[in-house]
């Protein structure tokens, strides 16, 4: 299988991945009231109040973390089912956009799941870090082994982390999930920024295309 390469500079965004898209499941919650000044949101932002089925979703969520999918090698565009549904991942090309991002509008409460996939070729191996941006939860495993479990669930409102990964020389299978509780308009997005000093090479594997910038 062909790859498409580019280079990996400390500061840079890694922003093209092989991707399954958006995996939905509507979700249903007890019923509550909102209490007080509940249309402070008109003054200061549609992020201020807390839906209590937020609540009842972040406190579900806590640990339980999303089931890690394989997707290097020859199973890469092979068709990936979650939640009953079947997708067959695709390319991400994110153009003036320096994340992955599938915002989008939600009738009612949904869980929302992504996966995303790329290779880090490394010519030795090292710890560095990543910085990762989201609004919802960001979980990164490498080489099949779990990195962080990020779940700030701030709805729309953007949170930042550093983690340290540990990279091995040559390959390394990098697989990001991103999840979510969408309701109604969902900034739905995640940024992850590579900040070691030395260069280094990042790729995605794709059938059809050979492009490889120096």
């Amino acid at each position: 299988m062909k790859t498409i390469e580019y280079p990996l500079f400390r500061g840079q965004y890694i922003n093209r991945f092989v991707t399954t898209g958006t995996f939905t499941q509507i979700q249903k919650f007890e019923r509550a009231t909102l209490k007080g000044k509940v249309n402070e949101w008109l003054d200061k932002g549609f992020a201020i109040h807390e839906n209590p089925c937020r609540k009842e979703f972040v406190k579900k969520r806590d640990g339980n973390i999303p089931e890690l999918l394989l997707l290097e090698g020859d199973d890469t565009y092979e068709e990936i089912q979650v939640f009953g549904q079947s997708r067959k991942p695709r390319m991400y090309f994110p153009f003036g956009n320096i994340g992955y991002d599938a915002s989008f509008f939600y009738k009612c409460p949904t869980y929302i799941r992504t996966y995303c996939y790329v290779d880090l070729w490394m010519p030795d191996q090292e710890d560095t870090e990543l910085e990762i941006e989201t609004c919802g939860g960001v979980t990164i495993w490498n080489n099949h082994v779990l990195v962080t479990d990020y779940i700030p669930f701030t709805r729309n409102l953007v949170k930042r982390t550093t983690v340290t990964i540990h990279l091995e020389k040559g390959c390394n299978h990098l697989v990001v999930c991103l999840d979510d509780l969408a309701e109604r308009d969902t900034d739905y997005y995640f940024r992850l920024r590579y900040q070691a000093r030395r260069f280094r090479k990042w790729c995605f594997r794709c059938q059809k295309i050979l492009m490889q910038e120096k």
